[in-house]
């Protein structure tokens, strides 16, 4: 079940007093995600993962681990970010979802297709000056996760509550770009990824480098050792998805689901290498 919900309402009541102050401050939002939308795809990402040990986390694009269940949390720049949506719970251990991530401008809902899908992809533009939480519907008991964002993209902060670890973790439009809607794939195993410090990427399968894969749902980790590339993988005329960003640095686990066609892996502004996923 996923459903992306947008509502604003204004009201007037005259030419002083807190109806301008919120109808000016919703004319400045929905400025803000205009320009936003306009500068196109993402560069930036966050995921939001839920655990093997069944917790919830909000992770930057540089490793950063939010964990904080009170406002403001950790503050982040705001704007447009690609959202990873990531179950790292074992098949066999894992329960009914209801994710969401909800704040000004956004409210993603998702079950991952009801265990069928370990991971999504969403983009979304997140306000300035707002505050926004990632908590699962169908586990009330799990803390919910907050963070915040700055009042423009110089002025993001480090607050308590965020960690500079490097975590397992697998993406609001409000419409999702892997294929929940399809047939659900099954879970075929482990890649290993790698960026060196000199840039040069590599993946590789049981030490052999991937040429050809059965599609599925396959857990990735990327071991990158500089924060001047970072691991995208991406299928022709799809959105990519971004494993580790330009500032990333350590090792990072993400479940990505592999459908047939052909797939690239690169660094931003680098050389495509190819592998063909066959059903």
């Amino acid at each position: 079940m996923r459903q992306g919900l947008r509502n604003s309402r204004s009201i007037w009541e005259g030419p002083s007093g807190p109806s301008r102050l919120l109808a000016v401050a919703i004319l400045a939002l929905a400025a803000f995600a205009a320009a936003s939308g306009s500068r196109g795809a993402a560069s930036r990402s966050i995921t939001l993962e839920y655990t093997a040990g069944g917790v919830l986390l909000v992770i930057t694009d540089d490793g950063t681990t939010i964990r904080t269940s009170t406002a403001p949390g950790a503050v982040i720049s705001p704007g447009p970010y690609q959202v990873i949506v990531n179950n790292d719970m074992p098949d066999l251990r894992d329960i009914q979802h209801g994710f969401r991530l909800q704040g000004p401008g956004v409210n993603l809902q998702t079950d991952l297709a009801a265990g069928d899908d370990k991971t999504e992809l969403f983009d979304v533009v997140l306000a300035p000056s707002s505050t926004y939480t990632f908590a699962d519907d169908q586990q009330p008991s799990v803390p919910h996760v907050v963070f915040s964002t700055a009042s423009s993209a110089t002025a993001a902060t480090t607050s308590p509550g965020q960690t500079s670890t490097t975590p397992s973790s697998g993406t609001t439009s409000n419409s999702p770009v892997v294929g929940s809607d399809l047939k659900p794939l099954p879970f075929r195993g482990k890649l290993d990824a790698s960026v060196a410090a000199g840039g040069k990427l590599s993946l590789t399968a049981g030490g052999s480098h991937v040429l050809k894969l059965v599609s599925g749902r396959y857990k990735v980790t990327v071991a990158d050792r500089t924060a001047k590339a970072g691991f995208t993988v991406q299928a022709v005329n799809k959105p990519a998805i971004t494993l580790t960003g330009l500032s990333f640095v350590g090792t990072r686990t993400v479940t990505v689901l592999l459908r047939p066609g052909q797939w690239f892996f690169y660094s931003p502004a680098g050389t495509k290498s190819s592998f063909t996923v066959v059903s």
